[in-house]
């Protein structure tokens, strides 16, 4: 473990009177657009509300994998969508299997109960830009020959999430806030010598700044295309950061005051690790988590359902990891049980979800790298705005929740090092617990 030390005060009063959103504040959510509901005999229709929130998922999708981001004048036109191959030609199949759904506890049909044919759910898009992912995650320089150092260590807070859903009386298209989300999970780097080289600070503050204006360039441009009718909104929501010192309360209400948690793996043979290992292994865990959509989604083999807890059905959200620069191989992971949980609290927090993990291999490929989001941050830092609305039995409910996920996650990856991975000619020794100093100060 590296521990922090408090020696480098000065590095924190650099920090402090350089610029950054804080001077503003931010928060973590952002509705960028509402859309009409569909209207009936002088009352929303909520089913075919339903169906047209669907339809702009997919329509705003479809824009990202078919068109030409340069139409827009966007420096860097190579958005792309997370678990689709970009392409003109690409099957609307395709697309649509790309766009996660994620369960809420709430009917499609109100005058209907709760089923598994009338659950209310959240559309996710995840989308990437691969120019601004290779400089975030230190694989090509900011500025000159200076990268972010350290930077494949934040793999799981790529990339970018957009939810379209229905409400009562509209359609909200919402994201993440980007500079909000550089703010709390590259700490590390806000905090770091190399924001004292101001070339290399500006560039870098730049990044997320270019995404907040672009993913809405993009969701509006769709919209036009169409000939959806839509309100261009720029609403905040969930909880609100005002100051560096919010960001550090955030750190510092985790157990290991970060929000990642990493463990290391060798061979037990020795042997170093090649982009094939990395892949194969990403795809076992997948296929152990099982996959979203399939017969057996959330079917686990005996021995590893024991170990879970109960009712949690986990699943891998696609069938494939998500590649990121570098070689790092994502992994999405879902519970309904623990999502329709989660979306209580709001459905504008459907971004945050679902669970990522990421695998790769160090810069020597002597080591294998599993990164988990670690679900204490995410619940402390991005849903903290919905504790002052709960009863205190829910209070309880929730805050086991984090335990409950990480140790489930946990479980599932050593399950499928351990009891599935040899017979793919693999072993490993023991996993590592690995954790990188997020508050160098």
């Amino acid at each position: 473990m590296i521990r922090r030390t408090f020696t480098s005060s000065v590095l924190l009063f650099a920090f402090l009177l350089s610029p950054s959103v804080f001077a503003a504040g931010f928060s973590p959510f952002i509705q960028i657009a509402t859309v009409p509901a569909v209207w009936k005999n002088g009352k929303v229709d909520a089913a075919a509300t339903y169906k047209r929130a669907a339809d702009i998922a997919f329509t705003i999708a479809a824009f990202v994998v078919k068109k030409d981001e340069a139409v827009l004048g966007l420096s860097e036109s190579n958005w792309v969508l997370g678990g689709v191959a970009e392409s003109a030609t690409i099957k609307d199949a395709d697309i649509k299997a790309a766009i996660l759904d994620v369960p809420t506890t709430l009917p499609i049909n109100p005058n209907l109960a709760v089923s598994a044919t009338n659950t209310k759910k959240i559309n996710i898009l995840e989308v990437c830009n691969q120019v601004f992912a290779s400089k975030a995650l230190g694989v090509t320089p900011v500025v000159g020959t200076t990268h972010v150092a350290n930077g494949h260590l934040h793999a799981t807070a790529l990339p970018c999430e957009i939810a379209i859903y229905a409400d009562e009386y509209d359609i909200k298209i919402e994201m993440l806030n980007a500079e909000a989300i550089f703010s709390l999970f590259f700490t590390d780097v806000l905090f770091s010598k190399q924001m004292q080289n101001q070339a290399f600070a500006t560039e870098l503050q730049k990044l997320p700044a270019q995404v907040n204006a672009e993913l809405p360039a993009i969701v509006y441009r769709a919209l036009t295309d169409a000939k959806i009718a839509y309100l261009a909104d720029d609403w905040s929501k969930g909880p609100w950061f005002s100051d560096e010192w919010d960001m550090v309360r955030a750190l510092l209400s985790t157990p290991m005051n970060s929000p990642y948690v990493h463990f290391t793996y060798t061979k037990a043979d020795g042997k170093v690790f090649s982009d094939d290992d990395v892949l194969t292994i990403a795809k076992t865990i997948i296929a152990t988590l099982t996959v979203n959509g399939t017969a057996s989604a959330g079917i686990h083999d005996v021995a590893l359902e024991a170990q879970l807890s109960t009712g949690s059905q986990w699943r891998s959200a696609r069938p494939a990891p998500l590649s990121l620069p570098g070689g790092i191989k994502l992994i999405e992971g879902c519970s309904p049980l623990y999502a329709k949980q989660a979306l209580t609290t709001g459905f504008y927090h459907a971004t945050a979800l679902p669970c990522e993990l990421a695998v790769m291999k160090t810069a020597d490929s002597k080591q294998l790298l599993i990164s988990f989001l670690d679900p204490h941050f995410m619940f402390n830092a991005l849903f903290s705005d919905a504790f002052a609305r709960m009863t205190e039995e829910q209070l309880t409910a929730f805050a086991t929740l984090p335990d409950v996920v990480l140790a489930d996650l946990q479980t599932i990856v050593d399950y499928a090092l351990n009891e599935k991975l040899p017979a793919k000619g693999i072993e490993l020794t023991a996993p590592v617990s690995f954790y990188y100093d997020m508050l160098p100060f």
